[in-house]
């Protein structure tokens, strides 16, 4: 349930960026193409993106922004972009209309914006608000979107120093984009 929002029950659910086979199991389509970024001068590495989407609660993709002696002065914050297509041949139609996300580590990591984009033009989501840094899955539930690409923008303002390495760690454990139909009536 979307907190101060009353929903109809969801009679149907498409997910945008995973297909579940027969036996249950989700698999994330080789289609999808993702593009992390920062905007600082921080040395940025991160993990096998695939695993953005696999949402289990055993697996968590990471990202680290490291500032060493041999890179600038470490800035306050961090922004992280993971910016990724939506596989447009796989789903059908390009409607989306939830986002579910748990960025880790929960006390850590900010939402700093979610948009998307059509047309090469990107958007905020409707009713996207900056929340605080909260524990557990946020969801966004808006009318009818059309969308070709997903950006979402991270930021980290709590750093931690391992052998004179500041780093700021991003990460997500659970990412799903879906259109979802909702019944008439309760």
């Amino acid at each position: 349930v979307t907190e101060g929002f009353a929903t109809l029950p969801a009679i149907k659910r498409v997910s945008k960026t995973n297909i579940t086979d027969a036996t249950g199991k989700e698999h994330v389509p080789k289609e999808i193409q993702f593009n992390i970024t920062s905007p600082t001068q921080g040395e940025l590495t991160y993990g096998d993106t695939s695993d953005i989407l696999v949402n289990s609660v055993s697996r968590i993709w990471e990202a680290e922004i490291n500032y060493s002696d041999n890179t600038p002065i470490s800035p306050k914050e961090e922004l992280l972009q993971i910016e990724f297509n939506l596989p447009i041949d796989m789903m059908h139609e390009k409607r989306i209309n939830t986002i579910r996300l748990n960025p880790y580590p929960s006390y850590g990591v900010e939402i700093a914006n979610i948009e998307l984009e059509v047309g090469r033009a990107y958007k905020q989501i409707p009713g996207f608000k900056q929340e605080d840094k909260m524990m557990g899955i946020r969801e966004w539930r808006f009318e009818n979107q059309y969308a070709e690409r997903i950006r979402i923008t991270l930021r980290q303002s709590t750093p931690v120093v391992i052998s004179n390495v500041i780093k700021y760690v991003f990460g997500l454990q659970h990412l799903e984009i879906s259109y979802q139909e909702y019944s008439a009536s309760e």
